[in-house]
């Protein structure tokens, strides 16, 4: 997550950057609530105009679009050229201006917002195709462009305010270069551990300062859990109510004081 960029160079740097991540098994809201929060304690939400949901299509990712007010569904364009790569071919020697040709076709046919058109020339790649598991995969293919149309139309409509989307680059830099670009074992929590400690690491957070907060946490409440207690048993010793003590009324001065004392600190517990 950020809200901004800057150029260094050839560079482009983005600023204000937020991580988040970890394992989220069956519990992706779980996700969308910390960006929530962050954004709620960062930012003054009413007066944002547009949060841009970047991604590959996935479900997960169009979750956060229940979330996040004023969010706008994008189909990242690495993930569209993927797809369309995919369906037209390799390019070679022989094909390259035919190739070439069926690539201008779809991406003015996309820039254009026609998805008609778009089909007509996928079907025109499939019917040229003879081996069955290719034609299959491009099918595969072309069903994942129509179901992402939404985002490719937001791509398009939005690109003057876009700037592309890096989630593969931190895919791969904070955690593909640590948990799996050689063959190792993991245990899940172990796995949501390290990732949890790299995003850290990322936003240039101290791990002594979080783990002093956490105890803190933990702290706070292992005495909020003693006084529950505490005030369980005193209710469970003092259990009458005011008006059935007959002393009260009747007792000498000294009885008195003494179970006004008694009630005045078990309405202060």
């Amino acid at each position: 997550m950020y809200d901004s960029l800057v150029k260094n160079g050839k560079r482009t740097q983005l600023c204000n950057k937020k991580h988040f991540g970890g394992v989220y098994k069956g519990k992706i809201d779980d996700l969308w609530e910390e960006v929530l929060t962050y954004l709620d304690n960062t930012y003054e939400l009413d007066k944002v105009k547009n949060i841009y949901v970047l991604g590959d299509g996935a479900n997960w990712i169009k979750t956060g679009l229940e979330w996040l007010s004023k969010s706008i569904n994008v189909l990242d364009k690495f993930h569209l050229m993927k797809a369309v790569n995919g369906i037209v071919g390799k390019e070679t020697k022989d094909n390259i201006v035919k190739i070439s040709e069926y690539k201008r076709r779809i991406y003015r046919s996309f820039y254009a917002l026609d998805f008609k058109q778009i089909k007509e020339i996928v079907y025109e790649i499939l019917a040229e195709e003879m081996e069955e598991t290719t034609r299959k995969r491009k099918e595969k293919l072309l069903q994942y462009i129509l179901n992402n149309n939404e985002g490719i139309r937001n791509l398009y409509k939005y690109q003057n305010h876009l700037h592309g989307c890096s989630a593969e680059g931190h895919i791969s830099h904070l955690y593909s270069a640590r948990l799996s670009s050689r063959p190792l074992g993991w245990k899940t929590i172990n796995v949501d551990n390290i990732s949890r400690l790299r995003l850290v690491k990322a936003d240039k957070k101290e791990i002594k300062e979080i783990v002093h907060n956490k105890r803190k946490v933990i702290e706070f409440k292992e005495i909020e859990k003693i006084r529950h207690i505490a005030k369980e048993k005193i209710k469970e010793s003092i259990n009458f109510k005011v008006g059935t003590i007959p002393v009260m009324e009747f007792g000498t001065t000294e009885q008195r004081k003494f179970f006004k004392q008694i009630l005045e600190y078990k309405k202060a517990v």
